[in-house]
């Protein structure tokens, strides 16, 4: 069969690189000059910069590896850690801590709530054992597995319609703990009154402050762990396209695509922004995936009338993750920050998601992030490092003029960094900013960083709409949402879903064809 792919993003190459080694005939198509969106490295004239994607389950036999392992292009990846830090309080592994140092440090800094951090310890583990053994039943219809999942359930099943800030209220009293672990969502954009609870234990975990602790706990628990592609995130984009490429695809880059064409309720053609059509041979079945943002390439290319209303009306309803501001420097010296990613929050997730939505920007108290591109071996030259400052931005804040004002924002933005890391404004050898008028052009037409917020009453639009065959969808609006984990999890089901659709299509038109020849 023949599948045309919009967007050479993660989802798009995720998508296009399953479906090739599944046999199909694969044509990539990509406005941009370059493959890649947002995982494309941020090029300077001496030193290269990676956007903040933490990745998660690409480690050694974790989901992605062993998806990247079936595909042929396996890529190294290099654990980091996370350090949080408020105006009283910062949460890092202190030199030489034994496993459960997270758990002490918080009863020592809260001692009357030492009871509820242990019963909240234990739902952590129950519910991050259920995800880790539902991940290992993609790969192994384990009977163990699956009643481990059973079990666990029983333990956090009274949980399970709970609301974040509701979560942590059943657990503790202390508003400035409660703070501290809902902090973790301030990243997501979203408010804890809107995030499901049972989701909080997947990023509240000791593992992703500590990158040396051993991730397999059990046969059922294997722990997260966070980690970035060692040589930066275009070795990820390298090894997905010469994939695609070996299998007999094809990536077109500076290639939009203007429209999708329907009819009979079925894709019939793709026609590109020049003119030229893009169609499955005679005999052929065709599909086509649809990748990133909706309003541009769904909405764009199919039109209003061929979509479904509800398919309408989720798009009319989905919250997005705010866009970003950040500047990328390189450095004359070493920092000596390593592998660690620094959050530095003042206000709660509340407050925070609240003012970026209603176009405010204030990195100070709404928070920023710090990491350096260079200790996962990004292009330095010897001797020196690169810092990268990230604060999540409003696509249009108030009374700032994105273009005309990042000179200034990015000042103070390194102002706010020499708390954390005293003297880095003398050591600025090269500097790159980016707004959000960049990361809209990169191929989100909203500027967001990483697509839907993990809001618990937004849906996310299905890998196949009603009523049109062959019209798929991949991407960060899609299936469990943003980030590139789950945007590539998401490509790969899609992948499956054309692959068991065409195949059970097969056999029941071979199963007509017997009929009707008895019949005759």
């Amino acid at each position: 069969m023949k599948v045309i792919v919009i967007g050479a993003g993660a989802s798009g190459l995720a998508a296009a690189a399953s479906l090739a080694k599944m046999g199909a005939r694969v044509t990539v198509y990509e406005k941009n000059a370059a493959a890649g969106g947002v995982l494309a490295p941020v090029l300077g004239e001496k030193f290269e910069w990676s956007r903040p994607y933490s990745l998660q389950r690409f480690l050694p036999g974790q989901f992605f590896a062993r998806w990247m392992d079936e595909l042929g292009c396996s890529v190294p990846a290099v654990r980091i850690e996370q350090r949080y830090c408020f105006p009283e309080f910062t949460i890092a592994k202190p030199d030489g801590a034994a496993p459960g140092w997270l758990d002490r440090l918080l009863e020592e800094r809260f001692p009357k709530e030492r009871r509820g951090l242990k019963r909240f310890s234990s739902f952590c583990r129950w519910m991050r054992t259920i995800a880790s053994a539902q991940e290992k039943i993609e790969f192994s219809q384990s009977v163990a597995l699956k009643r481990s999942v059973i079990w666990n359930y029983l333990f956090i099943s009274r949980y399970v319609d709970l609301r974040a800030d509701a979560l942590i209220d059943k657990f503790f009293r202390d508003e400035e703990l409660k703070k501290i672990l809902l902090s973790v969502l301030i990243e997501k954009g979203v408010e804890p009154g809107d995030f499901s609870g049972i989701g909080l234990p997947l990023l509240w975990s000791e593992s992703l402050f500590d990158s040396e602790e051993t991730l397999e706990r059990s046969d059922e628990l294997q722990e997260t762990g966070i980690c970035h592609i060692e040589g930066g995130s275009e070795k990820l984009i390298r090894a997905l396209s010469d994939t695609i490429l070996a299998k007999g695809g094809t990536i077109l880059t500076g290639k939009a695509v203007r429209h999708v064409e329907i009819g009979k309720n079925s894709v019939k053609r793709v026609v590109l922004e020049d003119g030229t059509e893009d169609k499955a041979d005679e005999g052929e079945a065709l599909a086509v995936v649809i990748t990133g943002d909706p309003r541009e390439n769904l909405l764009k290319t199919v039109g209003k009338e061929h979509l479904p209303p509800d398919t309408l009306e989720t798009l009319e309803g989905q919250k997005l993750r705010p866009s970003a501001f950040a500047v990328h420097l390189g450095l004359t010296g070493d920092l000596g920050c390593g592998n660690k990613v620094t959050h530095v929050y003042i206000d709660s997730a509340e407050t925070t998601a609240r003012s970026l939505r209603d176009g405010s920007f204030d990195p100070e108290h709404q928070g920023y992030i710090l990491y350096s591109s260079s200790a996962w071996g990004m292009r330095a030259p010897e001797g020196k490092s690169s810092l990268s400052i990230l604060a999540f931005a409003p696509r249009h804040a108030a009374g700032i003029d994105w273009n005309h004002d990042r000179d200034r924002l990015a000042d103070e933005l390194i102002r706010l960094a020499e708390r954390q890391f005293p003297g880095i404004s003398t050591m600025i050898e090269e500097r790159v900013i980016e707004t959000p008028e960049d990361y809209a052009l990169m191929g989100d037409a909203s500027g967001c960083v990483g697509g839907l917020a993990p809001d618990a009453g937004t849906d996310t639009l299905p890998h196949t709409l009603e009523g049109i065959r062959g019209l798929y969808l991949a991407g960060q609006y899609t299936g469990g949402g943003g980030s590139v984990g789950t945007v590539m999890r998401g490509a790969w089901q899609t992948a499956k879903t054309i692959e068991s659709d065409y195949y059970l299509d097969a056999v029941r038109e071979g199963d007509e064809d017997d009929t009707e020849e008895l019949d005759g």
